[in-house]
């Protein structure tokens, strides 16, 4: 029998049964069964999760001139944030390197911090005014003015395929106060102002490297005002840096980087530790192991995204019905999965929270669904549920181990899951708005802006809501949040948001994914936060009296 018809079959049922059926998937405020399930009423939020900072070198340390660096596993296809090629985990890290932005997101309390703007307020959370940095040279020679951040404006707009548009799209217009101030004003009010000038995706590019190279777009979409410039490049190969000895800021520790594209996991490893490299970005977890039991390499680990099991809402009365989304809840034993998911390399939700650790406005204390087959058994026979197969979808190895323990987890209660596993392009295109499917297994990209999580992933209508939310007060929430220019207001919001999702089960956070970044004992100075989108490499050094001999240059 088809989807379609099994979902005719029971709407006519349920008319049948009056509002009887809809009535008893309710649970009510005097549900005995429902367990410790209740939503905190305030919580101090822990509005960032601290960054791990870039210490500086030791003094008189011995710091080797040249560091080489295995970059993400995406090849690095062209250096310009304006083309759709150019946003990556690293070629978001190279940009940090070679340019700067009107300010800087480096995470925890004390952020945004200044660049190439030394100030600015805003009164109204649409109109910025920003006093900018004087005496800034581009690595063209070219005087840093008010008229680049007109530029920089402009050519986005101009790109609308570009990572650069989707930030500075938030953006109007930039009006020239003089030289060196500029108001720049935004399409609304949004809150999110601070986080939108300091992205990552919205350097200040060079005008009049674009006059003379309009048709190169790695002439003039590398060029910028950093610590670092670039010196040569081979899409999908390599791209070496060097300081940039008039940078306005602090000069950084070390003279050179070369950025390589190394495809297989096995060669990252052999050239690890054959001294070739002395990071390596984006590792098997086989391979993380391997080193981090090796006294020559120290392996950083950080929180990466979220992973959930989500339910589609606009699907059938399943998917529907709260009592069988937590009778799925407390059938999940949350340490097995992330154990199966990723080993050591997967951390379990430290709480019932699908707000990201980093995400601003985060309500703690939402706790997590207890681990109870029979709790979990009784919710089931509560519910719609008939028996019938369910697929759940995923993409990724890590997320179809996840799947596989999952469904035999369900099976345990008497729920039973067809895992259909995808490529993530498959993946992403099948679960656009409005889609048909049942659940799915994947992650949240759950980062350091609340207005862009909620806009991103919980508004109706959005390809990217995935779950096919569209609750009237929920849709009312977010529409208040995204207008709201008060931050004090904005968070009671925010935490009304968590509440509601909490409560409705909208989506069941699994584990984080741990991110490995094996480096060669002596390597520092990294600065890492939220995700790989905010890593800055900025501050790294390799101390050469603190590495191996066999590993030296």
């Amino acid at each position: 029998m088809n989807k379609k018809v099994r979902r005719n079959l029971a709407l006519i049922l349920v008319l049948m049964m009056g509002l009887g059926l809809l009535a008893a998937c309710a649970p009510t405020a005097n549900d005995t069964t429902t367990g410790n399930e209740t939503a905190p009423t305030a919580a101090p939020g822990n509005e960032q999760e601290a960054p791990m900072e870039a210490e500086p070198p030791p003094e008189g340390a011995n710091l080797a001139d040249h560091i080489d660096i295995i970059a993400d596993a995406t090849a690095i296809s062209v250096l310009n944030i304006n083309l759709p090629a150019g946003a990556t985990a690293s070629t978001s890290q190279i940009y940090d390197l070679i340019q700067d932005r009107l300010m800087a997101n480096r995470g925890g309390t004390d952020w945004p911090e200044p660049q190439l703007a030394v100030s600015w307020h805003s009164d109204d959370a649409q109109t910025i005014r920003a006093e900018l940095r004087q005496g800034v040279y581009f690595h063209n020679g070219a005087r840093f003015t008010a008229d680049d951040v007109v530029f920089t404006v402009e050519i986005s707009h101009a790109n609308p395929g570009g990572t650069a548009f989707a930030r500075w799209r938030e953006v109007e217009r930039v009006d020239v106060i003089d030289e060196y101030t500029v108001d720049i004003i935004l399409v609304e009010p949004n809150l999110d102002w601070r986080y939108i000038l300091s992205h990552w995706a919205t350097p200040i590019l060079s005008r009049q490297a674009f006059n003379d190279n309009p048709d190169d777009p790695v002439a003039w979409g590398s060029i910028g005002t950093g610590p670092y410039r670039v010196t040569g490049f081979s899409t999908a190969n390599f791209v070496n840096l060097e300081r940039n000895d008039d940078y306005w800021g602090p000069a950084p520790p070390t003279r050179s980087m070369t950025f390589w594209t190394i495809p297989e996991m096995a060669t990252r490893t052999v050239m690890m530790r054959n001294g070739e490299a002395q990071v390596s970005f984006t590792m098997s977890p086989e391979d993380l192991d391997l080193l981090e039991n090796d006294s020559d390499f120290v392996v950083l680990r950080h929180e990466g995204w979220l992973n959930t099991i989500s339910f589609n809402f606009m699907g059938d009365e399943v998917q529907r019905c709260p009592y069988f989304r937590r009778a799925v809840a407390h059938a999940l034993n949350l340490n097995d999965i992330a154990i199966v998911a990723n080993g050591q390399w997967a951390m379990p939700t430290p709480d019932g929270n699908i707000w990201g650790l980093v995400t601003p406005y985060r309500l703690d204390g939402l706790p997590l669904r207890e681990f109870d087959v029979a709790l979990a058994r009784d919710y089931l026979e509560r519910s719609v549920y008939d028996g019938r197969r369910i697929a759940m979808r995923t993409a990724g190895d890590a997320a179809i181990r996840a799947a596989e323990l999952v469904q035999r987890q369900l099976g345990e209660i008497g729920i039973d899951i067809d895992v259909i596993q995808m490529d993530v392009p498959q993946w992403v295109d099948a679960h656009s708005w409005g889609h048909e499917l049942e659940m799915w297994l994947f992650a949240v990209a759950a980062g350091p802006s609340a207005i862009g999580y909620v806009s991103g992933i919980l508004a109706p209508g959005i390809g990217t809501n995935r779950s096919n939310i569209n609750d009237d007060y929920f849709t009312s929430l977010i529409n208040q949040f995204l207008n709201e220019a008060d931050e004090n207001a904005a968070r009671e919001i925010a935490y009304d948001m968590q509440r509601w999702l909490w409560d409705d089960l909208v989506i069941i956070p699994l584990y984080y994914g741990i991110n490995g970044i094996p480096v060669t004992q002596g390597i520092g100075g990294l600065h890492l936060w939220g995700n790989m989108f905010t890593y800055s490499l900025r501050g790294i050094y390799w101390d050469l009296d603190q590495t191996p001999a066999n590993l030296r240059p």
